[in-house]
């Protein structure tokens, strides 16, 4: 499936704000469970930003 490629930067700004967000709450509790959900949110976070970089091309 292809995307515009409009549609794909505009959906890689937003998953880049969200995983510097969740780096960022990830950095800065000490709760390890809170890190471990940053971490998962961050890790589909990725992954959809590859899939949306993938549909690009």
């Amino acid at each position: 499936m292809d995307i515009h490629p409009k549609l794909a930067l505009d959906l890689s700004n937003t998953l880049a704000a969200a995983i510097a967000a969740a780096r960022l709450v990830s950095r800065k509790t000490e709760d390890d469970d809170i890190k471990e959900l940053t971490d998962i949110v961050s890790r589909q976070l990725n992954k959809a930003t590859m899939a949306s970089h993938d549909a690009s091309e």
